[in-house]
């Protein structure tokens, strides 16, 4: 899995952030930094990527709204929030696919990724 972009509202202090994962040069591989002054939400915005990725593995969204793109089994995977009832959030997965889109409401198996690892020193 490689992750494109999260966009998350109203999570802490993240009212209106996005992260978009652009590819770094090959010398470094896949790696990726969050870099800022302390008290800018790095941490934050790493419990908040956990607890996305925790809820949509269970087919469920987490309580704030979020936008998530990743890339998968050659395929572009979107999921977002959407339709806040009483009961929370409701998902909406959008897959791309050789060169066809299919909208679902929960992801199938083959597009979930496996493990997701995050690390935060907090000084």
């Amino acid at each position: 899995m490689k992750l494109l972009k999260l966009k998350i509202k109203g999570y802490k202090s993240l009212q209106d952030t996005e992260v978009s994962f652009s590819m770094p040069p090959p010398e470094y591989a896949n790696l990726h930094f969050l870099v800022g002054v302390n008290g800018s939400g790095k941490s934050v915005f790493l419990e908040a990527t956990g607890l996305v990725f925790t809820r949509i593995m269970q087919d469920e969204a987490p309580g704030f709204p979020f936008e998530l793109d990743y890339e998968i089994n050659d395929a572009i995977v979107k999921v977002y929030s959407a339709d806040k009832r009483a009961s929370g959030y409701r998902l909406k997965v959008e897959i791309k696919e050789n060169g066809s889109t299919n909208s679902f409401t929960t992801i199938p198996e083959a597009y979930k990724p496996r493990r997701l690892v995050s690390y935060t020193s907090g000084c």
